[in-house]
């Protein structure tokens, strides 16, 4: 149906233009980027983490992930850079680079996924019981 009327070719072009002026947009708005940073030393801690990084522009923040029961780093962290065109420089720099004796791993952060929340059991973590008469 689509193919008559020429629609697949109409969407496909709309789609691809869409996506160019966004990107576009994107890279002239300074949008935000957020970097993910792997391969951390368990010593390397937040301000660390932002030193690594001041040399390639400005860091709107800088944070190593904790392990909430241990207090310990859990070897990777988030670097937000307000300048996306500045972040993929920081990003193609330090990749592979060390840091307290680490080689880091650095790339574009994906969006966090969403996760089912689960209480270990069916209806917020507690079995139904069997009534009593």
């Amino acid at each position: 149906m689509f193919e008559t009327f020429g629609l697949r070719q109409f969407f496909a072009a709309s789609w691809v233009e869409l996506m160019l002026f966004f990107h576009d947009a994107c890279s002239r708005l300074d949008c935000m980027i957020n970097i993910y940073v792997g391969n951390l030393s368990f010593r390397t801690d937040d301000e660390a983490l932002r030193q690594a990084f001041e040399g390639h522009g400005e860091i709107a923040s800088a944070k190593v992930v904790m392990d909430r029961e241990t207090g310990r780093s859990k070897g990777f962290g988030f670097v937000e850079m307000p300048n996306r065109e500045a972040g993929l420089a920081a990003i193609k720099a330090l990749d592979g680079q060390e840091l307290d004796g680490r080689a880091l791993r650095v790339n574009e952060a994906r969006p966090r996924e969403e996760r089912p929340r689960t209480g270990g059991g069916r209806e917020g973590g507690f079995a139904p019981r069997p009534r009593r008469f």
